[in-house]
């Protein structure tokens, strides 16, 4: 299984794995390679299903058959792996008009692995859609705060203190994005609206005529 998923016949390889899990005693091992193989496959429901095997199995296992400190590792690496199939999982039941059953997939995504981002990112949207843009700043908050460089954080940040009226924090926000990546449109525009709000009319003037340059370019 394992070389088959080397060289991508990740088909074949969950047929192998699948195959070794009804040889092993345990599975575990099996199960961790299934696990990977259903991330590259996209296949996030048989994904969650077999992440809880995994964790399940682990957490049958005495210490004779493994060490404390490999299962607390194999722990968190799994809870991570399920917060990540719950956040694509509901990203892909939004798309499909699934928006209640996918909210509860982002909630229960946070609560797996309190340390993961995108799941705080995930859930910030839905409470933003929802008008609740004080929630929704907290979650945002806490993505960035997780994960420094998460730009697409950074500026709904700056738009949900836009939303309470704390156009200065907005700014700092946007400006925290642009330092992450100092091209992206989308910030840039936010960062405009932000600085029109604070009246720093002539900065963001200077900012639109080096945009025009640039796009003249």
């Amino acid at each position: 299984a394992r070389c088959l998923e080397s060289v991508g016949q990740l088909e074949e390889a969950l047929a192998s794995y699948d195959l070794a899990l009804d040889s092993e005693d345990d599975g575990l091992d099996a199960m961790l390679g299934k696990v990977s193989v259903l991330a590259k496959l996209k296949r996030w429901a048989d994904g969650m299903d077999c992440t809880r095997q995994a964790l399940k199995i682990l957490g049958t296992l005495d210490q004779t058959a493994i060490e404390e400190a490999r299962r607390a590792t194999l722990a968190e690496a799994l809870r991570e792996k399920l917060a990540e199939f719950l956040v694509e999982r509901g990203i892909e039941l939004r798309v499909a008009g699934g928006q209640q059953e996918a909210n509860a997939l982002f909630r229960e995504a946070v609560t797996v692995h309190p340390n993961y981002a995108p799941a705080y990112f995930v859930v910030g949207v839905q409470l933003s859609e929802a008008g609740q843009h004080l929630e929704a700043k907290e979650a945002y908050e806490r993505a960035v705060t997780l994960k420094s460089d998460y730009i697409e954080a950074w500026n709904n940040l700056g738009v949900e203190f836009r939303h309470l009226g704390d156009h200065e924090n907005a700014a700092n926000a946007h400006w925290m994005g642009l330092k992450v990546n100092g091209n992206c449109q989308r910030t840039r525009q936010n960062m405009a609206i932000s600085l029109m709000n604070l009246g720093c009319r002539a900065l963001v003037m200077k900012d639109l005529k080096k945009s025009r340059t640039f796009l003249k370019q």
